[in-house]
């Protein structure tokens, strides 16, 4: 018989210099380097002892590091982030105490609010515990460490809080995330946590890594100091150094060298791996132009519309007169790129053919107006007033323009031309669809046949099909739900909106509360590193909106959004589907909502199947 899993021993402990020591101690070589820099008051303390930092393993720098209060930030960078812990009370100049002993117990973490709830969890090896509910308003108080707010990590939607239940010769890597909520659905609050999920897993999420809430640090005088050195990296120092051929004198400690026992249960930590941020990773995946794209589009009716031939001269010739326009030199060379690119010009219209009419939609970052172009009715996308002096905002509608230039397909809408008397007008044409989005044209079409629907579904795997195979580099749409899908008059479907990036992803999804975060892929909330496959699952919850008209989880009004995220990433929630709905399509919708995203269909996979089931 197998023997059950028990807590781990470091269950609610943050003393890593301990556990990279003993790591060490059996001999683990495979432990990636660290590619962090050395800051400044680690040389310094390593020159105390006449040490380099190429003197100590991966471990000892790792361990050094922690012990200093340096965490990495979650930005795909090797950015070190300063941790602060309380003031030690009683010394006479300000020092915070080791971080040895940071981790919110579980009872601490329970009584910050009366909504707080845990739920137990195995790894396989261990148990322990994890956020289940929780709304971070009060967790500043018993947090036991701070981290500075200016820093640029990414913002997640995972635990803030969990045991650690990792197994025992997993090394831990430590980075920061940034918990951060602002919406009507419930009071505002930002946490920031450090999450330790191993870098073997990096771009998965691994069940057992601890998660440990870290307050706004406030700046001097709000009771947060530099941390202590511990008695135990000394020790380990000292005897690094007299592994060296010259001896440094000794380090003098209050307490004295201590041996390196094995923690006690209450001295551990664990966490779920919901980090966040990241989604770095994706960069790699995206069309270069996507690189600089950090504005979503308005959400509703003909939002931003791309599509435009592969074969340059294959829609529509240049127009004279917009090649004679001269560019506006800015001193944002994005911009001045944009004004001379032979092919962009060729798409130029002249800005007194674009008349605007009435604006159908708002979001954000731009709006969304209907109007005609030498008396074709077209839609015609903007930036919001507010920001049209803003250069960032300009370069990022630029080249959501240049990547509208690039594609071609009947499921993608078209993008027509561009046009433009001042950069601060640049305003995008594409065609103009009367039957607005998908989610308008379900709620407005309540008997709609399964038949009809299927014609929309494969049509939006289509267009991600061919997104998802361009070259040289694939492109992941990353905000595909009903409402950035358009509905021909031949009730075709048309994919658009593709001005999101993660930065302004991660803006949105912030400030509007539910906006796209229903759905996201898990992978994608959490911060880590995701592919293609976050459209697949996007599209599962496309499916379920076929299904139920709505969008998802709306059965569960009353619940929190940030409650529903948080059951997204960490308990599997997925939306539900009537018990009507097709057994074929409950299955494909099962396999693009699956947590791994190995085990999901690709996007070509899904056009084969429903083209199997129909026929076609």
């Amino acid at each position: 018989m197998a023997t059950p899993p028990s807590p781990s021993s470091w269950l609610e402990s943050t003393d890593y210099v301990s556990r990279f020591r003993l790591l060490e101690a059996a001999n683990l070589t495979s432990v990636p380097a660290v590619r962090s820099p050395a800051p400044a008051s680690v040389v310094e303390r390593l020159t105390a002892l006449t040490l380099k930092w190429e003197d100590l393993s991966s471990l000892a720098q790792r361990a050094l590091l922690w012990d200093m209060g340096f965490v990495r930030l979650n930005d795909g960078s090797t950015t070190l982030q300063q941790v602060y812990t309380r003031c030690s009370l009683g010394t006479s100049t300000p020092a915070g105490a080791t971080m040895e002993n940071l981790m919110v117990s579980k009872d601490a973490f329970l009584a910050t609010d009366q909504s707080t709830t845990v739920i137990k969890c195995s790894s396989g090896s261990a148990l322990y515990v994890r956020q289940n509910i929780s709304n971070g308003v009060n967790l500043d108080v018993a947090a036991n460490c701070a981290v500075a707010p200016t820093n640029p990590s990414k913002s997640s939607h995972s635990s803030m809080w969990a045991q650690d239940g990792l197994p025992p010769t997993d090394v831990p890597f430590p980075v920061i995330m940034r918990h951060q909520w602002n919406s009507t659905d419930g009071p505002p609050f930002l946490i920031f946590a450090v999450h330790t999920v191993p870098e073997k897993y990096d771009g998965e999420w691994p069940w057992g890594s601890l998660v440990l809430p870290c307050k706004v640090y406030e700046g001097a005088g709000s009771g947060m100091c530099l941390p202590s050195p511990s008695s135990r990296m000394n020790d380990w120092l000292e005897a690094i150094a007299r592994s060296k051929t010259t001896l440094p004198p000794p380090i003098v400690t209050t307490t004295g060298p201590t041996p390196i026992p094995p923690p006690s249960p209450s001295m551990a930590t664990g966490a779920i791996v919901g980090i966040v941020a990241g989604a770095i990773g994706f960069l790699a995946c995206g069309l270069w132009c996507l690189l600089f794209l950090r504005r979503r589009a308005a959400d509703g009716h003909a939002t931003a519309a791309p599509y435009t031939s592969d074969v340059r001269h294959s829609s529509g010739q240049p127009r004279s007169s917009a090649a004679q326009h001269q560019p506006i030199q800015t001193n944002s060379s994005k911009l001045n790129n944009f004004q001379i690119d032979p092919y962009l010009c060729s798409r130029r219209l002249p800005y007194s053919s674009v008349v605007q009419t009435r604006m159908v939609s708002k979001g954000a970052f731009g709006e969304v107006w209907v109007g005609s172009l030498d008396g074709v009715t077209v839609a015609i996308k903007k930036v919001l007033d507010a920001k049209r002096n803003d250069v960032e905002e300009l370069e990022c509608f630029a080249e959501e323009i240049r990547l509208l230039a690039s594609l071609s397909h009947p499921n993608i809408v078209t993008f027509i031309g561009f046009a433009w008397n001042t950069l601060q007008n640049l305003c995008c044409v594409v065609e103009y669809m009367q039957h607005g989005d998908l989610g308008s044209y379900l709620a407005a079409h309540p008997e709609a046949k399964w038949d009809d629907k299927l014609v929309l579904a494969v049509g939006i795997a289509r267009a991600l099909a061919y997104l998802h195979a361009f070259t040289p580099n694939k492109i992941i749409h990353r905000d595909l739900k009903a409402k950035n899908v358009l509905v021909s008059d031949q009730l075709d479907a048309k994919l658009s909106d593709f001005g999101i990036s993660k930065e302004r992803t991660t803006d949105e999804t912030m400030t509007a509360g539910v906006g796209t975060t229903y759905w996201t892929a898990p992978e994608v909330l959490s911060g880590h590193r995701y592919s293609e496959l976050a459209d697949v699952y996007s599209f599962g919850c496309v499916l379920n909106e076929l299904d139920t008209h709505n969008i998802p989880y709306a059965n569960m009004k009353g619940v929190p959004a940030l409650t529903i995220v948080q059951r997204v990433t960490t308990m599997g929630l997925r939306p539900t589907f009537n018990d009507t709905c097709p057994k074929l399509i409950k299955d494909l919708a099962e396999r693009c909502l699956a947590t791994n995203p190995r085990d999901r269909p690709t996007a070509i996979e899904i056009v084969r199947l429903i083209e199997l089931w129909k026929g076609w």
